[in-house]
């Protein structure tokens, strides 16, 4: 469309002038696929709520770590990159590697994270709905993940199922890690698990072969709260990221008065029982170091 500027009145318009406005409007209209109707006059409201509703949703027909992205049906698509350019879809390949997006022809962008690292693997997945925006001053587009992000707040922990900790955790194994980097996490848990360097850097928990205990918080139900050690920043106690040894109880084993040995453990500390000629002893099992229950591992992760 030309443009009117100036033309301050209907007859200084030329005919060609004139039929540019309503062809402009009859595109918005149909560019969302709606058919003309003389009966409906409210077709151009229709069409503008329409893009604002799923105008930043757009269809994959890339492939992994180069993701090519086109608007929805005959949708006029954006001139141009603009800061803060935001765009909506489902992946058709789960990236592998540091990935590129090129949104409806406008160029190959970069896709980092929030931080500004090259996404691991298996950031964007099929699964769910990937959201990018553009950050004009690094020429890229950054990446949200949309159901992280709302499902676990920083510094929460989860039950990861692989070897590397998905995208916006780190694996809770006692590394010290940057105070800059992690600032979000920094500001949660501080130096609670350790100092790190005590300037540049904190540390993480240490869960790696560790069972969770939830905390007793002042109500009885662990009688060892108070002789809990040192988290790291050296509180103890009845606290959150305390830690307890394994111990086992004191309890007796009945069994028919003998000597020697027995399968599984020695023979000791024989105490003399009851009426029915049954001796109590005290057992040391030789085939472990610990009193355990089943168990299946799994990767401690907390969201920075």
């Amino acid at each position: 469309m030309q443009s009117l500027t100036g033309k301050n009145t209907g007859d200084s318009l030329t005919a060609v002038e004139w039929n540019q406005l309503p062809a402009e409007v009859q595109n918005v209209i149909t560019g969302l696929g709606i058919a003309l109707s003389p009966s409906d006059l409210n077709q151009l409201g229709k069409a503008i709520a329409g893009y604002a509703a799923n105008g930043q949703f757009y269809t994959d027909s890339g492939v992994a770590n180069a993701y090519v992205l086109t608007v929805v049906g005959a949708k006029q698509k954006a001139p141009a990159y603009s800061n803060g350019f935001t765009v909506y879809f489902r992946a058709t390949n789960n990236n592998t590697a540091a990935s590129t997006v090129n949104v409806a022809g406008l160029g190959v962008k970069a896709i980092v994270d929030r931080f500004g690292n090259p996404l691991p693997v298996g950031a964007i997945s099929i699964s769910d709905i990937t959201e990018l925006f553009f950050d004009s001053a690094n020429d890229r587009f950054v990446f949200y993940h949309i159901r992280e992000v709302a499902a676990v707040p920083v510094g929460g922990s989860i039950d990861w199922n692989t070897n590397t900790p998905p995208s916006g955790y780190l694996e809770e194994d006692g590394s010290a890690v940057s105070r800059v980097t992690y600032a979000d996490l920094f500001a949660v848990i501080g130096v609670q698990f350790g100092p790190g360097d005590g300037v540049n850097t904190f540390n993480l928990a240490d869960k790696r072969g560790e069972f969770p205990r939830f905390w007793d918080h002042g109500a009885g139900n662990d009688p060892g709260a108070a002789l809990r050690t040192d988290r790291g920043d050296l509180v103890a106690g009845d606290n959150i990221g305390t830690k307890q040894l394994d111990t086992v109880g004191p309890h007796n084993h009945g069994i028919p008065s003998h000597t020697g040995s027995f399968v599984g453990g020695n023979v000791s500390n024989a105490i003399v029982g009851d009426a029915l000629n049954t001796t109590y002893f005290t057992s040391n099992n030789l085939s472990t170091n610990e009193t355990r229950g089943r168990n299946i591992y799994v990767m401690s992760a907390i969201k920075f």
